[in-house]
């Protein structure tokens, strides 16, 4: 994806509806980290039900993960200054609904980072069946100035160890702008 005029949209598949274990790898390199909240990966059509990886408001360059199918959101993010703009991230979140008590793992570069729990999610998970966009929103309505490569999605959660040698493996193909 460019970063400017293109998204992807899956569409509502049901092969990819329902995951109560996830998890989203990808490329990502943010034109612009200021602003409004910049939609990475959404599956959640706005409030509802289902999940979504953000690049937070404003300039603080955090990146965050929303986990929508709990009655309650449970919302989660790194530190400030995780991300900058220009430059090419390896990021992978995996999250596992099993319980309320069970927290994201977001890795920046093959490294977990640490997250602070902005919103306690609560209640019982809800079933989904919502569409997928990369690089905006299920709309298509907002185009978020990130360029996207080599997105994966698992209904799983991937280990530190496989998150790790997914990083090593293709870092390369990055060159010197890896952040």
């Amino acid at each position: 994806l460019n970063g400017t005029s293109q998204y992807i949209s899956v569409g509502n598949n049901s092969s990819i509806n329902n995951f109560n274990t996830l998890s989203w790898v990808g490329w990502f390199n943010f034109g612009n980290i200021g602003g409004s909240t910049k939609r990475i990966v959404d599956k959640s059509q706005s409030s509802t039900n289902g999940h979504e990886l953000n690049l937070s408001s404003g300039s603080t360059g955090k990146i965050q993960f929303q986990a929508k199918r709990w009655a309650t959101d449970g919302v989660w993010e790194t530190a400030t200054g995780s991300i900058q703009a220009n430059r090419w991230y390896r990021i992978t979140v995996t999250y596992n609904y099993g319980s309320v008590s069970n927290d994201p793992v977001i890795y920046i570069n093959g490294t977990a980072r640490t997250l602070t729990e902005t919103v306690t999610p609560a209640g019982s998970v809800s079933a989904e069946s919502i569409g997928l966009s990369i690089g905006g929103t299920t709309s298509g309505t907002a185009l978020n100035q990130v360029q996207v490569d080599d997105f994966q999605m698992y209904n799983r959660v991937l280990s530190a160890v496989e998150v790790e040698n997914s990083y090593h493996d293709v870092e390369w193909a990055y060159g010197e702008t890896v952040g």
